[in-house]
């Protein structure tokens, strides 16, 4: 019997899905943890609004992805769809992975190294929880 017989993969989905809403609530903390207020208040009207819409962007994108795990575990599972889309969601975390080791290790608050490493961890949950049920799922097919 191998892992993939022995797991109940819709709950393993339904995790996934739900480590989405992890990251908006600690979202409430980093505009003072790297002083957001400070450099926003340097940019142009136009630029700070920009940035704001894109970050609200990306909570709702990503927020709406979990909650279509949450909801949807067996659909994501069954289709090529679904299948498509637990692949994309295991390359999206896999690069904001990257980001975070590669690139944000160097600048990242020394200060907060916990956070950089609670981070680091829930990006590489998701990443291999994704990847793991995109795995499941064409198995099946």
């Amino acid at each position: 019997m191998d892992v993939l017989t022995v797991l109940n993969w819709e709950h393993v989905v339904f995790a996934a899905g739900a480590l989405h809403f992890v990251q908006p609530i600690a979202m409430r903390f980093v505009p003072k943890v790297l002083s957001w207020n400070e450099d926003m208040a340097k940019l142009r009207p136009i630029n700070r609004q920009i940035f704001r819409v894109v970050v609200r962007g990306l909570v709702v994108t990503l927020s709406g992805i979990g909650l279509i795990a949450v909801l949807f575990p067996g659909q994501l599972l069954q289709t090529g769809a679904g299948s498509a889309l637990l692949l994309l969601m295991a390359v999206q975390w896999a690069y904001r992975l990257w980001v975070q080791l590669c690139v944000y290790r160097h600048t990242w608050p020394k200060s907060h190294r916990a956070s950089f490493v609670g981070l680091s961890l829930l990006l590489a949950l998701k990443a291999g929880l994704y990847a793991l049920c995109f795995v499941a799922a064409v198995s099946v097919h």
